[in-house]
């Protein structure tokens, strides 16, 4: 059963009416003084003629709910009804007004006093939304919120727990106004009144409603919707004070409700209308008689067991006796085995105190042994990769003097030659002027032959000669200048020559392919001085970073021929230039590829590290590049990329590479070069 004959009171009737038991006992103490006041106040301001009370009004328009008991209804001759009707019913008794009364939804009500077509609402909660609209009384009701559910639906702890789910709510109602200062405005299913929203709520269309507590156990009662309970009590909702609201700047009007009520709580008219209404869910608790009754039936067991106790004491204090001399033997036994157990306990917290030191020791070491293991590693491949550099600048070295000597050869007797062969055109051209018909067996000869034509070809011929063994001549001073070898000593050099040669070398690859058109170096060098330095490490570093560009134009170019795209303009910028500034010389490195994301960005110079497929990549380029700028040059290597935007590499080189004695670097140049 939904209401016992006589439940117990809840914490919101008990704080209410022990709020209105201090209230109306100040009132009562000073009741005929504060009548007094009251009667002339009332006189005084209805005597004013400012006041809006006066032989043109002779009523008041009040706003009331159809279905929100006990507050308002509408009753069985169907007139406005409830504990906010009769309230202020006796407010307007007393301070002498008619009042008739519009009755409607609650949204169309709270709307009619908002576009100021009604006077008053006897009963709404402030909030301050609505302070904004309305000027409100004084607060006359408290009330409480809470969630129902149907009975079965797993309990909440909190109004969070359903944040994501439907929750049933009245509209415009303050429960509304209160999930939507929660931040639920998202998932409310509002509805024009209570009973449509218990009545979907039993239909088990939705889960949850959240409406006032006790119109809410009153409306499932009448609509004997005996499967829908309370999840959440009342106690852990914040509590909202009611009043009398008025259009906003009806000041007057407001300030005679505050003293009509203040009458009506003073005469104990407020006690009565408030039990009559809510006197079936709010009983006052046990009469007197039953009060007596129950102390009397609790003094008789008290005694009943007092006595228990003390015939049973007496019966046990010769047994407590003996067994308490039984006890302190064994206090004394267990003192000693305890005493015995202590020192055996220091003994083996002193052996685990050893033995954790000892694995402490142990764990040290196995660190700084993985650790030592990682860095020989690490050095075995750095000095395998540096051998390979070695073998192959002493391989290009050694074809490079292989190709010397007979390129040598070729130049110098070519230009010989081109002067020997001038010297015999002129002489068959001298000898044609003078012997103009040297007879048919020459002249058939010379027309087989085509004497014209090969005196027209022969000097395109060299000049396509020298310019193929020019050709050939670039390339060996490239390759010789990429395979410089580096010894202890730093070199004087031209970087712009180590960049140059390593673009050379790369030159096969920055042609066009079947499967992607060439790709575009542009190079912008700035005025920079010759540096000191190794620069056949530096000409490594610049092949890993441009080489890895290449590899990133073949990955896209084969990705948009396997999805028929069309490829974009390859591009690889190189800038040179000098900060006066910071005395750094700064060499930057572009592509225009598909750039990498920041957790790639934070690995590429780890050891080992490389996102090309198996096969493909060793994870040592960038990490031996890194290498090769900071600690052998002094230098910064840094990367800046972004998906979709390219990679670019920013080195930098201190100035003070700069060779400041240029004869003395250029000896040691000449003795580290390999020819």
């Amino acid at each position: 059963m939904l209401f016992p004959s006589k439940p117990k009171k809840n914490n919101f009737h008990s704080f209410l009416k022990l709020n209105q038991y201090f209230k109306i006992n100040y009132f009562l103490k000073y009741k005929n003084y504060f009548i007094l006041v009251t009667i002339f106040m009332t006189s005084l301001f209805c005597l004013t003629p400012s006041s809006s009370w006066g032989k043109e009004q002779e009523y008041l328009t009040v706003g009331s709910e159809l279905d929100y008991p006990p507050y308002a209804l509408v009753n069985e001759k169907g007139e406005a009804d409830g504990f906010s009707v009769d309230l202020i019913k006796a407010v307007a008794e007393v301070m002498g007004v008619e009042i008739q009364f519009q009755v409607g939804p609650w949204n169309q009500v709270f709307n009619a006093l908002k576009d100021d077509k009604i006077d008053v609402l006897p009963l709404v909660a402030n909030s301050e939304e609505r302070d904004k609209i309305f000027d409100f009384g004084r607060p006359h009701m408290i009330t409480y919120g809470a969630v129902f559910v149907r009975k079965g639906t797993p309990k909440i702890q909190s109004l969070s727990d359903i944040k994501d789910r439907q929750i049933l709510v009245m509209n415009s109602d303050w429960t509304h106004e209160f999930l939507v200062e929660q931040g639920f405005d998202n998932n409310l299913i509002i509805k024009p009144d209570l009973a449509t929203v218990l009545r979907l709520l039993a239909s088990k269309k939705y889960d949850y409603a959240f409406v006032p507590m006790l119109p809410g156990l009153l409306m499932a009662n009448d609509l004997k919707l005996d499967h829908l309970t309370v999840t959440w009590k009342s106690t852990q909702v914040e509590g909202r004070k009611f009043s009398f609201a008025v259009h906003e700047g009806n000041t007057d009007l407001l300030f005679r409700l505050n003293q009509g009520l203040e009458i009506v709580e003073a005469t104990g008219k407020y006690d009565e209308i408030y039990d009559k209404w809510f006197g079936k869910v709010d009983p006052q608790g046990m009469e007197l008689e039953e009060v007596i009754q129950l102390i009397i039936q609790v003094g008789i067991i008290a005694a009943l067991i007092s006595g228990s106790i003390l015939i049973w004491s007496l019966s046990l204090k010769q047994q407590v006796n003996i067994r308490t001399y039984k006890l302190q033997q064994e206090i004394i036994e267990r003192r000693e085995i305890e005493k015995a157990l202590r020192q055996s306990e220091a003994r083996e917290r002193e052996k685990a105190q050893s033995l954790a030191k000892t694995l402490e020791e142990l764990e040290d070491t196995q660190a700084k042994l993985t650790q030592y293991i990682k860095k020989l590693k690490t050095t075995q491949l750095q000095v395998i990769q540096s051998e390979k550099m070695s073998a192959l600048g002493q391989m290009m070295a050694g074809i490079n003097h292989e190709i010397n000597n007979p390129l040598g050869f070729l130049a110098g007797n070519l230009n010989q030659l081109e002067e020997y062969l001038q010297d015999l055109i002129e002489y068959l051209n001298l000898y044609q002027q003078q012997f103009p018909h040297p007879g048919s067996g020459i002249e058939q000869k010379a027309e087989e032959i085509e004497i014209d034509y090969i005196l027209e070809d022969l000097p395109e011929m060299f000049i396509a000669m020298q310019v193929g063994i020019k050709r050939i001549q670039d390339i060996s001073t490239s390759m010789r200048i990429f395979s410089r070898g580096d010894q202890d000593q730093k070199v004087l050099f031209n970087l712009h020559e180590g960049i140059d040669s390593t673009l050379l070398i790369l030159k096969h690859r920055l042609k066009a392919s079947d499967q992607r058109p060439e790709i575009e170096v542009i190079r912008h060098y700035g005025n920079i001085p010759d540096l000191t330095g190794f620069p056949g490490q530096l000409n490594q570093v610049f092949m890993n970073i441009i080489a890895n560009g290449i590899d990133v134009f073949d990955e896209m170019s084969t990705v948009s021929l396997n999805q028929g795209m069309n490829n974009p303009n390859y591009q690889i910028t190189i800038l040179t230039e000098v900060d006066e500034l910071k005395q750094q010389i700064i060499i930057k490195i572009k592509d225009n590829g598909l750039g990498m994301s920041e957790v790639v960005k934070a690995q590429i110079f780890n050891h080992l590290f490389t996102t090309k497929a198996v096969g493909k990549g060793t994870g040592l380029g960038l990490s031996i590049a890194y290498q090769i700028i900071h600690e052998n040059h002094g230098g910064t290597i840094i990367c800046h990329s972004k998906i979709g935007q390219g990679t670019e590499f920013v080195i930098t080189l201190p100035i003070n590479s700069i060779s400041q004695n240029p004869e003395e670097i250029s000896h040691k140049q000449e003795q580290s070069q390999w020819v």
